[in-house]
């Protein structure tokens, strides 16, 4: 029986990290966003429910060259989470898709991850309140329905997070994540956007080498 005073260690093994912080740009490109909110064509998902969220056709909106600020940004805070927290500090990351995504009212999307991508990033803009939060659902079978007195980290399946104003935040593009349901009149909208590793990753027979050919990346 372990009693008050007693000496012991709990290891969250292999965990998903999601970092966050904040990244407020200015007003002048917040109004550049605004701009491209308004003028962007729209992409809506193919089953075409009136719930489904909504994202720019544009899926390489931080190459625009009025928004490169902003970029910089956020690649100075993605490179700090891959180098102090992740110490990935021997290779480098690109950004490669980025979008703006369209929340209206009632609309909410389902569980999805990223593909060909190692990272997924997301920029909230002027966040209000029940606009809707995103979900982190871990999909991994569990063989015991085990009751729950109190959720932490050590036994949650499903974490959300009500973001902030400016909140950004990056996590494994493998993890599953929804946007929640905006119940607030005010359409919510967002920058998401996905990192990969470039130049030599590996060694001996694993070794590959990644490199950037205009907006594509091949492997030499």
């Amino acid at each position: 029986m372990i009693m008050k005073g007693d000496n012991f260690s709990v290891i969250p093994l292999f965990s998903k990290p999601l970092f966050t912080s904040t990244c407020e740009p200015s007003r002048e490109i917040k109004a550049r966003l605004k701009i491209h909110i308004d003028k962007s064509d729209w992409h809506i998902n193919k089953n075409n429910t009136p719930v489904t969220t909504q994202r720019t056709q544009n899926l390489n909106i931080l190459n625009e060259d009025d928004l490169l600020p902003l970029k910089l940004s956020i690649i100075e805070k993605f490179n700090y989470f891959k180098n102090e927290i992740l110490q990935y500090k021997g290779n480098d990351f690109e950004l490669t898709t980025s979008w703006i995504t369209a929340t209206h009212r009632y609309n909410y999307s389902n569980y999805h991850n990223h593909s060909n991508t190692m990272y997924t990033g997301v920029l909230y803009f002027d966040q209000q309140p029940n606009q809707g939060g995103i979900s982190f659902m871990d999909f991994t079978p569990r063989h015991y329905q085990i009751n729950i007195e109190e959720n932490n980290i050590y036994n949650s399946k499903e974490w959300i997070v009500e973001p902030a104003p400016w909140q950004i935040m990056f996590f494994p593009s493998s993890v599953y994540h929804r946007i929640m349901e905006n119940m607030c009149p005010v359409s919510r909208y967002s920058l998401a956007f996905c990192f990969h590793p470039v130049g030599d990753i590996g060694s001996g027979d694993s070794h590959i080498k990644f490199k950037k050919v205009g907006n594509d990346y091949g492997i030499s």
